[in-house]
């Protein structure tokens, strides 16, 4: 078994030397894991490497609160921290800690290097508190809006570990891309005031999707890879949502009159014929916009997110 003792989350989490010398117990993790269903299984592979990246010092001491309330839900993984160990695998487990389950040890226990927006999205997947899809590929970044606009995020779990050590994902390795899943799943689900502005958004880039002039931006690369981003991987505000969108059509335009007029041309589907909303839209990352600009779209974004969540048509929306 290989020890790693990077002590910081990034991008690649763990090398590829990390997932060649560890597959022998990855072969008996999988038996291990095979009876579970997909989320435990996804569950308890983030537990495992996590443990296994500083098999000697990945305790980080308990919470003073759980993620997840104790006294009002009795939930439980099918393994303990003391079935993960086997002959290859010698992670150093505090006695009183090995009987905790691996749902305990997300909910309870600090792991380093491991964000706690991963921990508390994995502690919440048990009880559906964040009601995330397990799916065993990558999505598009159209799928992965479709999938938002469900008021859903995914976790990607490709279970076939022999394939770990040469397969990045946009640059991440295995466990990093499903630590990087599981923190926007936090950004995600974590307020939901935030929540219902973001899925506002959505709804308006879903209404100018088949636009004609979007189609054409879409066909430059400096474009599209922006807006790709924007759509299924920056959890943010609305306003710095619609300013990013903003950017990209600016960034891209041959001149200021050009962008205008196409941004003009998408805020009027969204507002709908409603002045006030295509006003402020109209000003945004201009000098011209307000802090009352941006309170208006804030809480026009919400409603419409808001809505969305409780499955309002939006003909019936006022």
């Amino acid at each position: 078994m290989i020890r790693i003792t990077k002590d910081r989350y990034r991008p690649v989490f763990c090398s590829d030397s990390f997932y060649i010398q560890n597959q022998k117990l990855f072969s008996e993790w999988n038996q291990l894991f095979n009876q579970l269903s997909s989320t435990e299984k996804a569950h308890a592979w983030v537990i495992a490497l996590s443990l296994l990246r500083r098999p000697d010092d990945w305790f980080g001491g308990l919470r003073k609160l759980p993620f997840v309330n104790l006294k009002t839900n009795s939930f439980s993984h099918s393994l303990k921290l003391k079935d993960l160990l086997t002959e290859t695998c010698c992670l150093n487990i505090p006695n009183k800690f090995k009987d905790f389950d691996l749902f305990q040890v997300a909910n309870e226990i600090k792991i380093k290097a491991v964000p706690d927006s991963a921990l508390r999205s994995l502690a919440r997947l048990a009880n559906q508190t964040y009601p995330l899809q397990i799916i065993n590929y990558v999505p598009t970044p159209s799928e992965i809006l479709e999938i938002q606009l469900d008021d859903k995020r995914i976790i990607s779990f490709n279970e076939d570990y022999k394939t770990w050590p040469n397969t990045l994902y946009h640059g991440r390795d295995f466990l990093s891309f499903m630590i990087h899943d599981l923190i926007h799943a936090d950004h995600f689900f974590a307020n939901s005031e935030n929540r219902s502005g973001q899925l506002g958004f959505y709804r308006c880039v879903k209404l100018i999707l088949d636009l004609e002039n979007l189609k054409i931006l879409l066909k430059n690369p400096n474009f599209s890879d922006g807006f790709e981003y924007i759509i299924s991987d920056m959890n943010s505000h609305p306003i710095h949502l619609f300013k990013t969108l903003h950017a990209r059509i600016v960034h891209v335009s041959e001149n200021e009159m050009k962008a205008n007029s196409l941004w003009s041309s998408w805020t009027s589907v969204w507002a709908r014929g409603c002045f006030e909303i295509d006003s402020a839209l109209q000003k945004i990352n201009t000098q011209l916009f307000s802090d009352k600009d941006a309170l208006t779209i804030t809480e026009w974004c919400i409603a419409l997110g808001h809505n969305s969540r409780l499955g309002t048509p939006p003909e019936t929306e006022v």
